[in-house]
């Protein structure tokens, strides 16, 4: 069973490419710039990788 957090960054993820496979670059880009902001504000990798939220 995955965490919330897993659920968050597939969904992102397929929003992004989804964009890029529209030729939304920018939305591509901004959507990737969210998840990063995302991931680096995360504090608990153990938890996040193995979902034991």
């Amino acid at each position: 069973m995955a965490s919330p957090h897993r659920y968050y960054q597939i969904a992102l993820d397929c929003q992004r490419r989804s964009f890029e496979n529209l030729g939304r670059i920018d939305e591509a880009l901004n959507t990737l710039e969210r998840y990063i902001g995302y991931a680096t504000s995360i504090e608990d990798w153990d938890t996040y990788t193995y979902g034991l939220v």
